[in-house]
Parts: C-alpha cells; structure tokens; sequence
C-alpha cells in the first residue's frame, strides 16, 4: 500500500476511489497524472472551506459522475466561489492558492501553506479580537 491524500490505495489502483468526493484535487481525474504535495494541499484548503462555511462548495450529491465534479471545480473561477460561498477575504488570501486547479499555481507543500496562514492570521483583525468573555461568574 502506498499513502496518498487522505486514503490508502494498493499500488497502480485508482487514486479517485481512495479520495472522498468533493476533497480531492482536480489531477486525480487525469490519467498517469503525478500526485504531488500540492495535491494533499487542496484536500487541506477544501477541509479549511468546509470549516469556514459549514459546507462544501461542490457538495459530490449534485452532481451525477466524478467527472461531473471535476469539471466544475475546474471551471468555477475562484472569485465567484469566494462570493457564493461567503468567505471572509483574509481566509480566502490563503485559499484561493491552495484551490487552484492547476496543481503549479498552488502552494508547493504544507510549509508553504502554513507560512501563508501564519503571515495572513498574524497580520488580520482575525488575531486581534479579545479572548471570549468566561461564562462563570466570580467565586464566592
């Protein structure tokens, strides 16, 4: 067995059936097409969008193949996702990298992710609210 994203496949087995729909990067679907650190990075970004939002943007349900999926994660340009989708604009900086369907537009591996949140959390309003209010009242 080999490690790839967020399965296990047997060596020269289908890397679409080990992914679960909606989180795997667009290459997956392409034949012989070479998994890289960029690939885990969009499973990453998708699991940091589900977290934002409360949802996939491209819930694997509407639509009838996994061809069908890839498509309209390649097609649906980033902008209009982050529209649709509500997303904060410090958050989407970061996502809009990890997301990119063409694998050499996005962050080459999870430092370079953990780089960009760490610069753009550091930087934003994100990291300056105060920390929440405690729900005990005063001992007595």
């Amino acid at each position: 067995m080999k490690w790839i994203g967020f399965g296990f496949r047997l060596e020269g087995a289908d890397c679409t059936e080990c992914i679960p729909p909606g989180y795997g990067a667009p290459e997956l679907g392409r034949p012989g097409a070479s998994l890289t650190p960029a690939t885990d990075v969009f499973g990453v970004g998708m699991i940091l969008l589900q977290l934002v939002t409360g949802s996939l943007p491209f819930p694997p349900s509407h639509y009838g193949s996994a061809a069908e999926l890839r498509r309209a994660m390649v097609e649906t340009p980033w902008p209009v996702l982050v529209e649709l989708m509500r997303v904060p604009s410090a958050i989407a900086s970061v996502l809009g990298p990890a997301l990119a369907p063409d694998p050499t537009d996005r962050y080459r591996d999870a430092t370079e992710m953990l780089a960009a949140c760490a610069s753009v959390f550091h930087s934003s309003s994100l990291s300056s609210r105060p920390p929440p209010a405690t729900t005990r009242g005063p001992r007595r």
